[in-house]
C-alpha cells in the first residue's frame, strides 16, 4: 500500500558529496532551514538516494519554508566543502499504478472517475496490458 506524502518537503543532497550523519542533518534543519522544532512532525532519511523528507504540521508551514529558502539551501560539509541542496514539495510527479487481473473484455472496461482525470491513463494501461499479456 502506498501512502500520500502530505505537508512534506524533500531535500535532495548532492550524490557526489560526502556522507552526512543524522545529527548533522538535524543541525542543518535547525540552523539553515530555521524550522521551529514544534513544526516538525517527522524526519526520514534515505541514505541511498541522498534525500531527507521533512514532514511539517501543516501546509502553511511547508509553503512558508519554501518561500523563505526559494527552493534550495547550502550545506557546509566538514572541511569547508559546500554543496547545494534542492528542496521541493514531496510526492509530486508521476505515480505508477499496476492493475492486475484485468477482465478479458478490458477494452470496454471503464475506470472509476476518481481514478483518472483524462484518457491518458486509460491509453497507458492499454499499452502496458498489450506488453504484459505476451
Amino acid at each position: 500500500m502506498m501512502a500520500e506524502r502530505l505537508n512534506t518537503t524533500v531535500c535532495n543532497f548532492d550524490p557526489a558529496s560526502r556522507k552526512i550523519t543524522a545529527f548533522d542533518i538535524h543541525e542543518w534543519i535547525h540552523n539553515t532551514l530555521r524550522i521551529p522544532e514544534q513544526n516538525v512532525t517527522m524526519i526520514q532519511i534515505d541514505g541511498i538516494k541522498r534525500q531527507v523528507f521533512i514532514k511539517l504540521i501543516n501546509n502553511d508551514c511547508v509553503q512558508s519554508m519554501l518561500k523563505d529558502i526559494n527552493g534550495e539551501a547550502k550545506y557546509k560539509h566538514q572541511g569547508e566543502e559546500v554543496s547545494t541542496v534542492g528542496i521541493a514539495v514531496a510526492g509530486l510527479g508521476i505515480k505508477r499504478v499496476r492493475v492486475a487481473n484485468l477482465p478479458r473484455d478490458w477494452r470496454r472496461w471503464k475506470m472509476n472517475p476518481h481514478m483518472m482525470e483524462d484518457e491518458e491513463i486509460t491509453l497507458h494501461i492499454r499499452h502496458e496490458y498489450e506488453r504484459w499479456k505476451k
